[in-house]
């Protein structure tokens, strides 16, 4: 068996879809539960959003309980965000020192997303990660393309920066800077015992081509196509995110928009939220797919966007509770960790990859729920409402 450990649960996602895509079993916890016959096991810990201390000792904790258990392991891999956000070094520290090993190799590059750290500094597309929309993360802003400078790593004394043509060597955490996959091979290549490999999805999977597992000629780029009333959360504030909702908009995808006053409260227990829920109850009456949306400004306060996202998930399962839904499409890391809270729900199967990180699962447990799920800077997959 194959475990990863993730920290939130769209990254939990793109890890499950490139599992699907190799032809692995793969399961999705958000409680570790060893009573599963998968052959790629991915924990969800929910933790980029906790203190740091609180994120260590949430991995002290998992690894004390896989240790304990009687899943025989291969090997880990510690699944983190692909820009370095949460307390990066604090929870690669614990799992490092937990699991007895003598270091960790971090490598977080998404070259095929433009993605690549050059020279110690973090580039999208060309362009520093400190000019990107990740300037305006509500909880980790990115005030620099500085990699070792980032609030993820930069508590941290045990972090080395290596080049890719450098081999990897002694203690602690070891950063393999990639510009190409062809960098990710190379360091997934130098991975021993002794060595706990982490990063973004596209070293996992250059990590499993490695050991012999390929795609097996996964959709990539499968349209989501409607056939039941579907529910789309949209929680990201991402530009490019609100530039395709407003597309979709004009293809039939009915909108209902937080209202001001809620939005401006963010009162969960507001009676506007009751209001919201049944507007949006009200439009699937004349279409098969409703989207409740902030659609506001970048909130930059975090206890503000904790709120926000607490009243998403709860407009969510109001509006279960008054339609018939059987298909939910979540957009961003934080708002589905929420959604999934309110619900309850805690175990999935991957089962359709539409393209890279966006990903539809079974909600194990549930007669008929799938639940899709995208990081909000991640592009739409192409949505057919016809």
């Amino acid at each position: 068996m194959i475990v990863v450990i993730a920290d939130d649960l769209t990254g939990a996602g793109e890890i499950g879809g490139i599992g699907l895509a190799c032809g692995l079993k793969t399961e999705i916890q958000r409680q570790f539960d060893p009573e599963t016959n998968a052959e790629l096991l991915i924990i969800d810990t929910d933790s980029r959003s906790l203190p740091p201390l609180e994120a260590g000792q949430a991995m002290r904790d998992i690894a004390q309980r896989l240790k304990k258990s009687d899943l025989l392991i291969e090997w880990i891999y510690k699944k983190t965000d692909s820009v370095l956000r949460g307390p990066v070094a604090k929870e690669l520290e614990a799992l490092r020192d937990a699991m007895d090993m003598a270091r960790i190799l971090l490598a977080p590059a998404n070259p095929s997303k433009g993605r690549i750290v050059r020279n110690g500094n973090y580039f999208i597309k060309g362009k520093r990660l400190n000019e990107t929309d990740f300037a305006d993360d509500p909880e980790y802003p990115a005030a620099t393309s500085k990699v070792l400078e980032l609030p993820a790593l930069a508590d941290s004394d045990q972090i080395r920066l290596l080049t890719s043509d450098q081999r990897i060597d002694g203690e602690g955490i070891l950063f393999g800077q990639a510009e190409t996959s062809d960098d990710l091979l190379r360091w997934s290549s130098q991975i021993d015992r002794q060595t706990i490999p982490a990063g973004a999805g596209e070293f996992f999977e250059a990590l499993l081509k490695d050991r012999g597992y390929f795609k097996k000629g996964a959709p990539d780029e499968k349209a989501f196509r409607l056939k039941n009333k579907t529910l789309f959360v949209c929680g990201s504030s991402a530009q490019s995110s609100r530039q395709i909702l407003s597309k979709t908009e004009g293809l039939g995808l009915r909108v209902c928009r937080m209202p001001d006053e809620l939005f401006q409260s963010a009162d969960s227990e507001n009676i506007l939220l009751q209001r919201w829920s049944d507007q949006a109850a009200e439009f699937f009456e004349n279409s098969r797919a409703v989207a409740i949306v902030i659609d506001r400004p970048i909130v930059r306060n975090m206890r503000i966007a904790r709120q926000l996202r607490l009243a998403m998930g709860k407009a969510a399962q109001l509006i279960f509770q008054k339609v018939s839904l059987n298909e939910l499409f979540v957009e961003g890391g934080a708002t589905a960790s929420e959604i999934v809270r309110c619900f309850d729900w805690n175990r999935f199967e991957p089962c359709d990859l539409f393209r890279p990180g966006v990903v539809r699962m079974k909600v194990l447990g549930t007669d008929h729920i799938r639940l899709t799920i995208k990081p909000g800077s991640y592009a739409w997959p192409e949505i057919n409402l016809h």
